[in-house]
C-alpha cells in the first residue's frame, strides 16, 4: 500500500519530535548485573521436567523405534513363513 505525502511527513515529524524526547540511557553495570542474577534465580527456581525439555525428540524417537519394530515383524514373518513352506514343497 503506498503511502500518502501528509502520512509520510507525519511520520517523520514524530521521529524526529521522539529523539528529541527521548535520550537513550545505559543501565550501570551494577543494575546489569543485579538483573543478571536475578534472572538466574528465577530460573533456577523452575526447572522445566526432562519430558517437557525433550518432548519432541522423545515422541520421533518412539515413532522410529515403532517403524523399526513393525520392519522387524514384518521380516520375521516372511522368513518364517518361507521356512514353513519349503518343507511343504519338498514333500
Amino acid at each position: 500500500m503506498k503511502k500518502m505525502k501528509g502520512q509520510e511527513n507525519l511520520e517523520r515529524w514524530m521521529e524526529e519530535l521522539l529523539a528529541e524526547m527521548l535520550t537513550p540511557v545505559e543501565p550501570s553495570p551494577r543494575f546489569v548485573q543485579a538483573l543478571g542474577q536475578d534472572l538466574v534465580r528465577r530460573a533456577a527456581r523452575q526447572p522445566v521436567r526432562f519430558v517437557e525439555r525433550y518432548r519432541r525428540m522423545i515422541v520421533v524417537g518412539l515413532a522410529a523405534l515403532g517403524s523399526a519394530l513393525s520392519l522387524a515383524g514384518l521380516l520375521l514373518f516372511y522368513l518364517l513363513r518361507g521356512r514353513a513352506r519349503k518343507p511343504a514343497l519338498q514333500a
